[in-house]
């Protein structure tokens, strides 16, 4: 009852996630990257300053915060692979949800089909 309940209260999809953007590069290509962040998936980006990031993560005020760094679109250029930092509510992410629900399922049939072996190979 517990996972029918879970799997319909629960969407697969994101809809409207509040993320925000600290962009530190304020580049063409970080510009493309905020972009790509659009209903109904999310929110519109905030853009933020990098001591509001935990702050907002803390108040649950963000799902994502996005971190791009300075000279990420310099480094990018120069054939490169710089990171960016993705910070995730986890207390609030479905997927997280979702993939215990899977991995308890997962260790529950693990469990059983042990029993079932170890009760075969008894005399």
């Amino acid at each position: 009852m517990a996972i029918y309940v879970g799997s319909k209260a629960m969407p697969e999809t994101l809809n409207r996630t509040p993320i925000a953007i600290v962009d530190e590069d304020q580049s063409a290509a970080s510009s493309r990257i905020a972009g790509a962040f659009y209903l109904p998936y999310f929110m519109p980006p905030r853009r933020i300053s990098q001591p509001e990031r935990n702050l907002r993560m803390d108040a649950g005020l963000d799902t994502f915060a996005l971190d791009i760094p300075p000279n990420f679109q310099r480094e990018l250029l120069a054939g490169r692979s710089p990171a960016i930092l993705l910070n995730i509510d986890a207390t609030r992410m479905v997927v997280v949800a979702r993939f215990y629900i899977l991995a308890a399922g997962l260790e529950l049939a693990g469990r059983a089909q042990q029993k079932t072996a170890s009760t075969a190979t008894q005399p």
